[in-house]
């Protein structure tokens, strides 16, 4: 375990699919496990929540004491958001570390996690492994700089989920995020 490894990660005990929701929660942090050591990012808890909110999507307690995520849809509580979904929320919320109020730099800022994921993400770059290696290059071919085609197919599958995520919300994305 690293140093910037989340120490608590808990799924709510009284909903239905706890055990998905705690296997969700992990494969979470085990995402964003290399952007917390490369920024030396401190979390001490990961938590779901349900609050009574539909529209609250995350919060950011203490800049790190604990993260709340919601899982769950509100009239659906047995229905996980995509995935994606919920790790940008927890982009979202780690971006709260650096930057309390919703402003400009705050956006910036979360651009750049956002990307610092995608990246992490096409190359494979997960958990303890991803956070050894997050910053040991890029990996140039001789001869050319051409994007593989593996990566190009994992840009446009993000792409595409991204775009279904949004067309399930009506075309336009209007949670609020702690």
């Amino acid at each position: 375990m690293t140093a910037f490894a989340i120490a608590e990660i808990k799924a709510l005990v009284r909903q239905p699919q706890r055990v998905q929701a705690q296997q969700l929660l992990e494969r979470l942090a085990a995402a964003v496990l290399p952007i917390l050591t490369r920024r030396r990012f401190h979390v001490r808890r990961l938590h779901e929540f349900f609050p009574k909110d539909g529209a609250l999507l995350g919060m950011n307690v203490n800049r790190g004491a604990k993260i709340y995520v919601r899982l769950r849809l509100k009239h659906a509580p047995d229905t996980f958001y995509p995935y994606e979904a919920l790790l940008e929320t927890l982009l979202h919320e780690l971006t709260h570390m650096v930057h309390g109020p919703h402003n400009e730099a705050f956006y910036t800022y979360l651009e750049e996690l956002k990307a610092e994921m995608e990246s992490l993400m096409v190359r494979g770059l997960v958990g303890e492994e991803g956070a050894k290696f997050a910053d040991a290059g890029t990996g140039q071919r001789l001869g050319g700089s051409r994007v593989s085609a593996p990566a190009r197919v994992a840009a446009v599958l993000a792409a595409k989920r991204r775009e279904q995520y949004t067309s399930l919300l009506g075309g336009k994305i209007n949670h609020r995020l702690g």
